[in-house]
């Protein structure tokens, strides 16, 4: 019965990544396509200016020392460990760097490190790691509701208002952990992992709720969380800068509701097309270009990914990862 069930886990992996690879190469034939019939738009497109790109590169790095800094907040605060702040910028480069290559190899990296160096159990780093995604979410969701209501509230994708499609989102990821939690309470699982996914769930939900009573603790999660949105914010203003394209307050704010779904709903390899496919609809309803929209998220993934690999390599990624090769083998 065990080795059925290790079978099956095997296939289900395997038959994952073949589906995974399999939508990464409709996407990319979808944008092939649409770039051989638009050939002229593309010409324009691909007229770079340089300088705006040194510019993102530069924006991109500021942007990972505040994501260092919001995500240690959030860390610290759930784990009880006080750790300094370069310690953490090199475990999150080197953790970013080595998912580039091995995903989820940095969540596994960063929580040993964790474990051994500072005494930061499992439990901790993963209930850590659900306070900051779903309050970030939630944060950053409800910065981007206000940015369209206050700046144009009447901004549209396609024939719906944006500002109710991201208060729907909002409500949606707000309310999925708590109702989950409150339904998975009404039954008695009989199977034990199921009951022990309740319990998780609960204590993790339980310590992202009980956190926000520390009102010191909710200010610097707010002000580092302000912080990342403007970054991110900047950084795609410059993305569509070096494309020539002139793009406002209320529009940068959807394309960051983008970049957060595609962060944490993962379709293929790091949303490889899909996020530019996103990217290139998101523009289209806004009336800006299909081209723009692909190219400024194409823009967006090499220069984060050169940044990473640059600065992870400084760092000691190489031989990380070559620990890792050997440590599968």
């Amino acid at each position: 019965m065990k080795k059925q069930t290790e079978s099956i886990k095997t296939n289900f992996v395997k038959y994952k990544k073949l589906l995974q690879w399999f939508l990464v190469i409709i996407c990319l034939v979808f944008i092939v396509r649409f770039v051989v019939n638009d050939k002229q738009e593309w010409a324009e497109v691909l007229s770079l200016k340089p300088l705006m790109l040194v510019a993102v590169a530069g924006m991109m790095l500021v942007s990972l020392g505040i994501y260092t800094w919001h995500f240690s907040i959030v860390m610290e605060k759930c784990s009880g460990r006080s750790i300094d702040f370069w310690t953490w910028f090199k475990v999150t480069v080197q953790a970013r760097f080595l998912s580039t290559f091995v995903p989820q190899a940095g969540n596994v990296y960063r929580a040993l490190v964790l474990k051994k160096n500072y005494g930061v159990t499992y439990t901790r780093y993963i209930s850590g790691c659900f306070s900051f995604a779903w309050l970030d979410t939630c944060v950053n969701f409800a910065f981007a509701a206000m940015i369209i209501l206050f700046f144009d509230r009447e901004l549209r994708i396609g024939g719906m208002r944006s500002l109710d499609v991201v208060l729907g989102l909002l409500g949606l990821v707000v309310l999925t952990p708590v109702l989950s939690v409150w339904l998975l309470g009404k039954f008695e699982f009989s199977q034990k992992k199921l009951a022990w996914a309740h319990e998780k769930l609960a204590k993790m939900l339980g310590v992202s709720v009980r956190s926000l009573t520390d009102r010191a603790y909710v200010l610097k999660f707010l002000v580092t969380a302000v912080l990342s949105f403007a970054g991110s914010s900047i950084t795609s203003y410059l993305c569509f800068a070096s494309l020539d394209v002139q793009i406002n307050l209320p529009q940068l704010a959807m394309f960051y509701i983008v970049l957060k779904l595609s962060n944490h709903i993962i379709i293929t390899p790091g949303n490889l097309a899909v996020r530019e496919l996103a990217y290139g609809f998101l523009c289209e309803y806004l009336q800006i270009g299909m081209a723009q929209g692909i190219m400024m998220s194409v823009i967006m993934r090499l220069m984060g990914t050169g940044t990473i690999i640059l600065f992870g390599m400084f760092l000691g990624g190489a031989a990380l990862l070559r620990q890792h090769k050997d440590g599968a083998s």
